[in-house]
């Protein structure tokens, strides 16, 4: 994502599984999430819930030091904005209801995620390698993520909905 490697971002947020179990696994990062989730790996230590974001942080630290990488300035909003690609990506290729992957996001607040969902807006690079879609079709499945991120933030007072005047106007969210 620093690099701007799209092309190599959406060949990674597309893997499928091996074993995809008849189609149900469309994604394998969102069947590891699911099974990270049932081992009960997502619970801090006074065992709520932690979320996968704040789960792979320190993950994420180790391998830009082993990489040799420096660190991101802030590691959280690299992670939440690779949600949103791996999201919008998964929605681009399922056009079901059901977006394909889990809004992570939606534990953090709205200036965490925006720039990404900027980034497709703006960068026509960006966008044809992660979503291959209408406006019509990017709008709907943000208007998708928003939801979903809104009913799961309740609970955890983060994501509130679009908050860029660009991003609710293209979506068409006035308040969703």
């Amino acid at each position: 994502m620093q690099k701007k490697q799209w092309k190599s971002l959406a060949a990674l947020v597309r893997l499928a599984p091996i074993s995809t179990h008849g189609g149900y696994w469309k994604s394998l990062l969102r069947k590891a999430e699911v099974m990270v989730a049932r081992a009960e790996l997502l619970k801090d230590e006074e065992g709520k819930r932690s979320g996968v974001i704040k789960a792979v942080k320190p993950v994420a630290a180790h391998l830009f030091d082993s990489l040799g990488d420096a660190q991101p300035r802030d590691v959280t909003n690299l992670l939440v904005e690779f949600d949103i690609y791996r999201g919008v990506a998964n929605a681009g290729k399922d056009k079901n209801v059901k977006l394909g992957a889990y809004n992570n996001f939606a534990l953090y607040n709205s200036a965490r995620a925006e720039p990404a969902f900027l980034t497709l807006l703006d960068d026509p690079v960006a966008r044809a390698a992660l979503f291959d879609g209408t406006d019509a079709e990017l709008a709907a499945a943000y208007r998708r993520m928003n939801r979903a991120a809104v009913r799961e933030a309740l609970t955890y007072n983060g994501w509130d909905g679009f908050e860029n005047f660009r991003l609710v106007s293209f979506s068409g969210i006035v308040d969703d």
